[in-house]
């Protein structure tokens, strides 16, 4: 993953984005007096707006950056979990999917292969499918950034809805699996008469969640989301063989020959490099 982080960090969209917001970021090395990196700016500001939260005293001229950052720290993060297209990458792979299978390849195909054993279980008496059966809930105590996977693997084209923000303390996402009335006793996976309807919690104190599952093109002006399109989902993004494995892999050699050929220079390749005005 972090041989794809260091292409993401060299990609001309991110450069740009960077560079945007240079003399921002410039102005954080300024005032603190300290020669910053990107990732030590981002635990500066995470630090400095979780205070601000709390009442707490910070400098004073943090806050009139809080904006500008957060902008650049929500394009940066589309970036890195794969939500933004690289168009005029030369790469000989596909970032954006490589991204994606890394960051919710895994998560998606777990929460879709429980969703199909389900609905199997549903109509079997085995042994294996008693507890599924009976089973009502099942749930993830996750962070912000694996609701962002778990959007990203669901078919989202973003995190953003109502508030360009990170997903919030005590938000959350629901799916809930449904049946149709008009299943006929056919095949449930081939004719689609389960779905899945999907919700979202914006914070803790939300009583009624926001039906999200329009948002995705393919579940448009229906029931919800088609289960095979949930299938379709888990198997364009499911670690091949699996994760461990594909961790293992280097990334194809024509990319390594590209960061040997840079490693040349004195600057740490996995750090975003910053020009103090």
């Amino acid at each position: 993953m972090d041989a794809l982080w260091r292409l993401v960090d060299k990609s001309p969209e991110i450069q740009k984005l960077m560079n945007e917001s240079n003399l921002m970021l410039s102005e954080v090395s300024n005032k603190t007096k300290v020669n910053l990196n990107f990732y030590e700016i981002v635990e500066v500001f995470e630090a400095a707006i979780l205070e601000s939260v709390f009442d707490l005293p910070v400098p004073t001229w943090m806050p009139p950056l809080y904006s500008e950052w957060e902008e650049l720290f929500l394009e940066y993060t589309s970036a890195l979990w794969g939500f933004m297209p690289f168009e005029n990458s030369s790469l000989p792979i596909n970032l954006q999917h490589e991204l994606s299978v890394f960051s919710s390849g895994t998560l998606i195909s777990e929460i879709v292969d429980r969703l199909i054993l389900k609905i199997k279980c549903q109509k079997t008496s085995t042994k294996e499918c008693e507890t599924i059966k009976a089973q009502k809930f099942y749930g993830y105590s996750t962070h912000d950034m694996t609701e962002l996977s778990l959007l990203l693997g669901l078919g989202f084209k973003t995190f953003i809805f109502d508030k360009r923000s990170m997903p919030s303390v005590g938000s959350s996402i629901v799916l809930e699996l449904w049946e149709s009335k008009d299943r006929n006793n056919i095949s449930v996976i081939q004719v689609d008469s389960n779905y899945v309807k999907i919700y979202y919690f914006e914070n803790y104190s939300v009583e009624n969640p926001k039906y999200i599952g329009d948002l995705i093109p393919e579940c448009q002006g229906q029931k919800g989301c088609p289960i095979s399109y949930l299938i379709k989902r888990a198997d364009l993004l499911r670690p091949k063989p699996d994760l461990k494995t594909l961790c293992q892999k280097p990334l194809i050699s024509k990319i390594e020959l590209m960061e040997s050929s840079e490693g040349n220079d004195n600057e740490d390749e996995s750090e975003i490099q910053l020009i103090d005005n």
